[in-house]
């Protein structure tokens, strides 16, 4: 199972290391050094869903025509007063078979948000298309989703989990 890559940690380093230094040299103070920290402990977790991560397209005669990977998962949240607006990137990539007709692979995904319960309180399904290049094996796109998540008493930002995965033909 993939787990989230948060690109933008390094950012808060330097950030967070100056903070520190300037509280040790300021005295007491009455405002915690806390805030970049619990911004990046809110964010929801975003997951792969294993095994809807890897899908196969046959073509008309049953050959294998390509097979199609969801990969390098990474998210990012900003967190407002009222909710959360979370920005996922990942790869979809794809590997030529012995049926591969040169058409542009064509995959339909979903994004998936659960509860605490683990139950689906809302799902978006989205198409991609995107050509593998004619003297490669492989090829794949970047795909970019943002989502806007409410925060409520009853269900916080870090309560939700999100999950992404291909989405089985003919199921909604």
């Amino acid at each position: 199972m993939t787990t989230p890559i948060r690109p933008h940690l390094w950012r808060l380093a330097a950030p967070l290391g100056l903070l520190a230094g300037l509280a040790a040299c300021s005295g007491s103070s009455d405002t915690p050094i806390t805030p970049a920290i619990a911004r990046i402990s809110t964010c929801p977790q975003a997951q792969i869903a294993v095994p809807a991560d890897r899908v196969s397209f046959k073509g008309p005669d049953d050959s294998l025509r390509y097979i199609a990977a969801i990969t390098d998962l990474q998210s990012d949240c900003r967190i407002e007063a009222d909710g959360v607006e979370v920005d996922l990137a990942f790869a979809l990539r794809a590997e030529k078979g012995p049926g591969f007709a040169d058409d542009p692979v064509a995959v339909s995904y979903f994004v998936a948000t659960l509860d605490p319960a683990q139950q689906i309180i809302g799902k978006q399904i989205f198409a991609s298309r995107f050509v593998l290049p004619p003297d490669q094996p492989t090829g794949g796109r970047v795909e970019t989703v943002t989502l806007r998540l409410p925060n409520t008493a009853d269900l916080p930002i870090t309560s939700y989990r999100l999950y992404i995965g291909f989405q089985p033909e003919g199921a909604g």
